[in-house]
């Protein structure tokens, strides 16, 4: 898992594309996949994903699974990481539970709607994996209060006024 660290953190320094902003399309738009197969948006949050793929969400059984998936795919070709040729770069891992527990979703593009990927109001612990930093909106389309982020920081719980709040995200 460092070793994932540091490889997403070096890729913090490339722009994270605002071609591929979840808001931008609608939800038909996007795809999740486990096992090779389509399964239903609402079941992202059941899983380990990552979106590096938009509008294709990854989804893996287990965090080790989705570790190993991004370690063989950033170590074999760091540029290929968006489906337009742009690299996505991750930037925030969230989970459903505290302390980093429970699944989560590596997100590399901003969500308008969190509700569209099945993660509305799941969100209790994240690890921001680059420089860049952004913002949880309380609502949807940044709305409501915002529970800004920074470059490489950790938050094992965002605390009980926060816990399972967030239904937005935008990097800064």
């Amino acid at each position: 898992m460092r070793r994932l660290l540091a490889i997403l953190t070096m890729l913090g320094a490339l722009s994270i594309s605002q071609a591929s902003v979840a808001g931008a399309g609608s939800s038909a738009d996007l795809t999740a996949m486990l096992d090779g197969h389509r399964i239903d948006l609402q079941r992202v949050s059941d899983y380990h994903c990552h979106d590096l793929d938009y509008p294709v969400i990854r989804c893996y059984r287990s965090a080790e699974d989705l570790d190993r998936a991004i370690a063989d795919r950033v170590g074999r070709d760091p540029g290929s990481l968006s489906p337009q040729g742009v690299t996505a770069v991750a930037y925030v891992r969230v989970y459903t539970d505290a302390s980093y527990g429970g699944t989560s979703l590596l997100i590399s593009t901003p969500y308008d709607h969190l509700g569209a990927v099945g993660w509305n109001d799941r969100i209790s612990s994240f690890k921001t994996l680059t420089s860049a930093g952004g913002s949880f909106w309380q609502h949807d389309l940044h709305s409501g209060w915002a529970y800004p982020f920074c470059c490489s920081s950790t938050v094992p719980y965002v605390g009980d006024a926060y816990n399972d709040q967030f239904s937005s995200v935008y990097p800064n």
